[in-house]
């Protein structure tokens, strides 16, 4: 309903709206996506990787934020245990 009261009021276009519509689908699936295959490589259960996905595609952008943040670690962690320094060379 407020949706059709902005456009009537002139305030929004159909075209716009449709737009972003299809910009938040567009995302929430592209997140969806990654966090199945994050709970794969992690071998979640069949449930708990059902509710991982469908938490992260309707939380959409925000989501891509945590799933940033969690790659960020898991690499400086790995480049920890591997002896790696943060700008990609090799410790003595």
């Amino acid at each position: 309903m407020r949706v059709i009261r902005e456009v009537n009021l002139g305030g929004k276009s159909w075209e716009k709206i449709l737009l972003v519509f299809l910009g938040e689908l567009a995302t929430s699936l592209f997140v969806g996506i990654v966090t199945f295959f994050f709970c794969q490589a992690a071998k979640y259960e069949v449930f708990h990787t059902m509710v991982l996905v469908s938490i992260a595609s309707y939380m959409g952008g925000r989501a891509l934020t945590v799933i940033e943040a969690i790659y960020k670690a898991w690499v400086q962690v790995r480049a920890q245990t591997q002896g790696v320094v943060s700008d990609g060379e090799q410790e003595r």
